[in-house]
This record gives C-alpha cells, sequence and structure tokens, in this order.
C-alpha cells in the first residue's frame, strides 16, 4: 500500500514538472489610462478566478486593487486552477465563453471627492499573447492599451459632458502657458479679472472641478472653477467661464492666493 502512494505522489511531481500538466498559468495585465478631467488614485482588474467565473462582481475576490505609475499599470496574477492552455487563442476563447468582457473600476478624485466609475472592455479591445520566461506556468499578457476616461461612456456629475470638461483643461493649460511665456491673451488668462496674482506654476498638470455657477441672463454660460489635484483645502484657483452648449471657453482667470 506505501509503494502505492509513494508511486502516486511521485508521478503527480512528475507532472507537474514539465510542460503544464498541473494547469498553473499566469497572467499579466499591462495598459496606460488617459484623462484630462480625472485624477486616477487606483484601478481594480479582475482576478483569474473571476475571469473563469467563479466570482461574481459583488464578490470581494472577484477583483485586485492597484496602484497606477504615471497613469500606466502593470501586475502579474497566478491562477491555481486546473485548467490547462498552450496558446492564447484557446485562452482568449475559454474567457469568451465566460462574458463577453471585462469590467474595471477606477478609484478617481471628482469635485474633491472620491468616487469608483467602472467601464467595461470587449474582448476586441484586448490583446493575449503568450510570453516565454523561466518562471513555472505559462505566461499569457493581457495588454488593455490605452483606456479612455474621456468618452461619453463615463459621464461626469455636471450639466455638461466630457467634452466640455476637456475644453476648459485646454485652456487653463494655454492660459498657464501664455502668462509664463509673456504672450499677451486678453482672456487667457483674462486681466484684469476678478483675481489679483497669476500664479506660474507651469509644472501642474492635472486639475480638479471644485465648483461652479451660471448666468441667470445666459444659462448656458458657466463659471467652472478647478484647482490643482494634489492640492487640498485653499490654494490656487482658476475659473473658466463656459459657453457649454458650444462648448467654447470664452475666459480664463488665475489666482493664487495661497
Amino acid at each position: 500500500m506505501r509503494k502505492i502512494v509513494i508511486l502516486i505522489i511521485l508521478s503527480l511531481t512528475i507532472q507537474c514538472s514539465f510542460g503544464q500538466a498541473c494547469g498553473i498559468y499566469r497572467i499579466k495585465y499591462v495598459g496606460k489610462i488617459q484623462s484630462n478631467s480625472f485624477k486616477i488614485e487606483k484601478i481594480k482588474l479582475p482576478t483569474i478566478k473571476f475571469l473563469h467565473g467563479l466570482e461574481n462582481e459583488n464578490s470581494k475576490n472577484s477583483s485586485v486593487e492597484i496602484e497606477l505609475t504615471n497613469n500606466q499599470f502593470l501586475i502579474e496574477l497566478r491562477s491555481h486552477l486546473t485548467s490547462i492552455y498552450e496558446n492564447a487563442e484557446d485562452l482568449l476563447r475559454f474567457y469568451k465563453e465566460k462574458r463577453e468582457g471585462i469590467p474595471i473600476i477606477f478609484l478617481v478624485i471628482v469635485n474633491g471627492k472620491k468616487k469608483e466609475i467602472q467601464t467595461e472592455l470587449t474582448w476586441d479591445n484586448i490583446q493575449i499573447t503568450m510570453v516565454k520566461d523561466d518562471k513555472f506556468g505559462n505566461l499569457f499578457e493581457l495588454n488593455l492599451n490605452e483606456i479612455d476616461l474621456e468618452n461619453d461612456t463615463l459621464k461626469e456629475e455636471y450639466p455638461w459632458d466630457s467634452v466640455v470638461t476637456k475644453v476648459a483643461l485646454n485652456a487653463i493649460h494655454l492660459s498657464i502657458n501664455n502668462f509664463v511665456n509673456e504672450v499677451k491673451d486678453e482672456n487667457f488668462p483674462s486681466s484684469p479679472g476678478p483675481f489679483n496674482v497669476p500664479f506660474r506654476q507651469k509644472e501642474i498638470t492635472e486639475f480638479e472641478i471644485i465648483g461652479y455657477s451660471y448666468s441667470e441672463t445666459n444659462p448656458h454660460i458657466y463659471q467652472i472653477e478647478f484647482r490643482p489635484s494634489n492640492q487640498t483645502g485653499s490654494g490656487n484657483r482658476i475659473t473658466v467661464v463656459m459657453n457649454i452648449k458650444t462648448k467654447e471657453a470664452l475666459k480664463v482667470y488665475m489666482q493664487a492666493d495661497g
């Protein structure tokens, strides 16, 4: 009896030592996020158990939370499941049988508050390739490419769409460049304006909305208040006067009051 047990253990050990007979494989998520409207803190990507249909979206084991580096992500996950995949086509076919795409959750800061935004990528927008390395278990790279948070599937909680926000941010960057480079423009930035001291911090590239107001005489004219995304409390402020109907930036006021 002992010899039989030893032979069984030896057989399993040999199987796990060659190829991928134990069925263990790894996936590596790679990709980049493009966003001018949101400050992205982290993202949540599906676990392998979720991709296999063993976890639902509400389960705590359905996703893994990762931080971004320059809005890019790269993480490797290991499967302990028993299915065997020797090529990317078989793995993609299996994933497609489970669901049409994968959900991705973005942890962002909107209007000074943290919130989650969810979208779903279809398998047509994801490339799966097999990567050769010297580690145990086949490695498959899931390239999610560049995910654009400015598209219409991610609506902001404002009376305008994401295009208006993008135009306003472009007007801010134009005004900062004009001021630093001493380019005269009566509107970008506007001078004189309601504020006293424009700020010169050209290195600031990310801004968040902290409030807005609109004109009673012209309901399409909004004053949208921004501040640097890494700033808390009072400090640098920028007001962009926007026509949200024509999606045109009219003026930019800048102030450094911190």
